[in-house]
């Protein structure tokens, strides 16, 4: 139990840091932050900026919680802050789809059948986000 208490002061330690990093970047194409939560609670009622902050948290700890504590640090926070926004404004579970992500590819690659398939899938991927990056940097945004 101990241990558990350790690693979720942790997880904490980690969230906050990275919505300290937020803190520091302005919101905006030009940053990656173009996207943003609705700023409203379930009844419609506007979310104050300490409010939005405090959901984000709650976000950040689930993915630390259930897709681990490696994701939560390794990952930008503002990759991370778009991917829990964009998650969540389709209704999809942020810290779920990390894990399918991992897990699906893993049985797929490990697999001989499909191992070669996983892998061009991968790389198609991949160069989505490179095609990505290069579009974002010509127009003077940046991209993690």
């Amino acid at each position: 139990m101990k241990k558990n208490a350790q690693y979720l002061a942790l997880i904490a330690h980690v969230v906050e840091s990275k919505l300290a990093e937020l803190d520091g970047v302005e919101v905006g194409l030009k940053t990656g932050r173009q996207l943003q939560s609705p700023g409203v609670d379930e009844n419609g009622a506007a979310l104050s900026p300490a409010q939005k902050r405090i959901a984000l948290g709650e976000l950040f700890t689930d993915v630390g919680q259930r897709a681990g504590l490696e994701v939560l640090f390794e990952t930008p926070a503002v990759l991370l802050e778009q991917f829990c926004v964009m998650a969540q404004a389709n209704k999809h579970d942020a810290a779920q789809l990390l894990n399918i992500i991992r897990s699906s590819f893993l049985v797929a690659y490990l697999t001989p059948e499909t191992n070669e398939r996983a892998y061009r899938h991968l790389e198609g991927i991949d160069a989505l986000r490179e095609e990505l990056i290069s579009q974002r940097s010509v127009a003077g945004m940046t991209m993690q």
